[in-house]
């Protein structure tokens, strides 16, 4: 590592700070119960979490600052100038994760409450970190698709929605514990370009249609999976309440990996194209 070196700034920093948050509310997050006995990274992982809910929470005790620069957080419109980047968080003040784009803002929409034009399913403005290096995003990437006819299917279905006519499967909040991760998942009915019944995946941004036929256990909370892994011909399910201290401390790890990624809709978009390299997804990141 280099030599620490102290850095000296003059000037108010009222422009700059966006909100107060007590210390004793962080305290209390790595005092709880269950928490004050884990290591270092766990704890840090927790306050990052704790503190961007409160940042997003209206309601929360934290102490609003008055003053208040445009430049934080908004980027004014103008002549050359980009949009601000929007919430991609997908984690709610109550430390839930939503299946949809964000929990909060714009990216927040819903089959049953979808956007009222195309803009927000243009993946290369409002969700610029799942594409390669290579790409130029002021292209038109409609649900991180390369060809908008590619997409032709999901605009259906959210033409359908925006007629009111949705039929809702499933909706699974995803959650997240020292021990336990939970993934989202939506799932709606829709109709296939040839009429066919089908079922529509949602996970952040990502979306599967399957014909209802290949999973006619979906309805009550089955999927069906059809092979193993590489040259298995099993599943494989592992039992971290079985395994010892090293091995519990390894899966609380990978735990807080799956938590930072769920966390966030680019990230998880990213994670769920990841090793999928093939000619039709080369404009995205599929091997990060």
């Amino acid at each position: 590592m280099g030599e620490a070196k102290g850095l000296m700034v003059w000037g108010p920093f009222d422009a700059f700070i966006v909100r107060i948050i007590p210390a004793k509310e962080l305290r209390a997050q790595v005092r709880q119960k269950g928490v004050v006995g884990e290591d270092r990274a766990y704890k840090a992982w927790l306050l990052r979490r704790t503190i961007d809910r409160l940042l997003r929470d209206a309601g929360s005790q934290t102490t609003e600052v008055p003053i208040r620069s445009p430049s934080i957080g908004e980027v004014k419109r103008g002549p050359g100038r980009r949009h601000a980047p929007l919430s991609t968080c997908t984690v709610t003040p109550g430390g839930r994760v939503v299946p949809w784009l964000a929990a909060d803002g714009p990216l927040a929409y819903t089959p049953e409450k979808p956007p009222d034009r195309d803009y927000y399913f243009q993946y290369g403005w409002v969700l610029p970190g799942i594409f390669a290096e290579h790409r130029n995003t002021r292209r038109h990437f409609y649900f991180g698709a390369s060809r908008k006819d590619d997409a032709s299917e999901l605009f259906r279905f959210w033409e359908t929605a925006r007629s009111g006519d949705v039929e809702r499967v499933a909706h699974i909040l995803g959650s997240v514990s020292a021990e336990e991760v939970m993934a989202p998942v939506a799932a709606y009915r829709t109709v296939q370009a040839l009429g066919d019944d089908a079922y529509v995946l949602i996970q952040h941004g990502s979306y599967q249609i399957v014909p209802i036929g290949d999973q006619p256990l979906l309805e009550r909370g089955e999927v069906v999976l059809y092979r193993g892994v590489q040259k298995s011909r099993q599943f494989r399910f592992l039992d971290a309440g079985a395994t010892g201290s090293a091995e519990r401390s390894t899966w609380r790890r990978y735990v807080q990996v799956q938590a930072h990624v769920l966390s966030d809709a680019a990230r998880s978009f990213n994670s769920n194209h990841d090793r999928t390299k093939r000619c039709e997804t080369g404009h995205i990141r599929d091997q990060t």
